[in-house]
């Protein structure tokens, strides 16, 4: 679960730091093709962000790759948060100025340097730049072809989920409910960092098995009827012995 947070905040990270570039105070005070050759290697990254959170789980060294940028990313932030911070202070004073230029400069080169490094990683870890779509064509496509989903997940291809799976399950198995309440757990992430992935392991997990008499994989789309579904899923119980099967409802 803590790597579906990280993952999110990381991409939420990334627009906030590229926002932050564009503000001309920060420009003004530092040599104007460092700060672009910085905003350029940040933007290159961004665009491989989508393609390595999805290839995190089955690759362990583009699972590296990405806690190596989440590092260099914090110190880009926490170096214009330090930037911001002085130059108010300072502002005013233009030798003050010059000197809080040349402190930060270097740390903003050796940034570069580490980013720049990151940055050509993409062949040979095999990624791939995000394809660039408007927002409103990026909704479209996907309110109209979100692919169904299945339970059934090759577990020897998924590495590093163990700890969230068994956060989940344990707490699905756990009593202090007294079995008063229904639980609802959500999994909450951007497209493509592996929600439902974990969901499937959890729902293949043996200890499920044992533990729940029945259980339900359902698909929706974005629209639907609960009340319909909901009738759906207590028929599909009682027809299971004629073979049909719940995952594509």
């Amino acid at each position: 679960m803590a790597e579906l947070i990280a993952g999110a905040f990381l991409s939420s990270l990334f627009q906030v730091t590229l926002e932050r570039f564009s503000t001309s105070d920060f420009k003004d005070l530092f040599n104007k093709g460092l700060v672009e050759k910085l905003e350029i290697t940040l933007n290159s990254i961004n665009q491989l962000l989508d393609d390595a959170e999805k290839k995190q789980y089955q690759n362990q060294n583009v699972k590296k790759w990405l806690d190596h940028l989440k590092h260099e990313v914090y110190e880009v932030d926490q170096l214009l948060d330090e930037i911001a911070t002085n130059a108010q202070q300072k502002i005013k004073v233009k030798r003050f100025v010059s000197t809080l230029t040349n402190r930060f400069e270097s740390r903003i080169k050796d940034l570069l340097d580490k980013l720049k490094y990151l940055a050509v990683q993409n062949d040979v870890l095999g990624l791939t730049q995000r394809s660039c779509i408007s927002i409103e064509s990026a909704f479209s496509l996907q309110s109209s072809k979100i692919s169904p989903t299945a339970s059934l997940v090759d577990e020897s291809c998924i590495y590093g989920r163990d700890h969230d799976k068994n956060k989940l399950i344990n707490y699905l198995l756990s009593d202090n409910d007294s079995g008063k309440r229904v639980s609802i757990i959500s999994i909450v992430g951007l497209g493509g960092m592996g929600k439902t992935t974990l969901a499937q392991l959890v729902y293949n997990d043996e200890r499920m098995e044992k533990r729940f008499e029945l259980k339900a994989w359902v698909h929706v789309s974005e629209s639907f009827d609960v009340v319909g579904l909901t009738k759906t899923i207590l028929r599909s119980f009682h027809s299971s012995a004629d073979g049909e099967d719940l995952d594509p409802l």
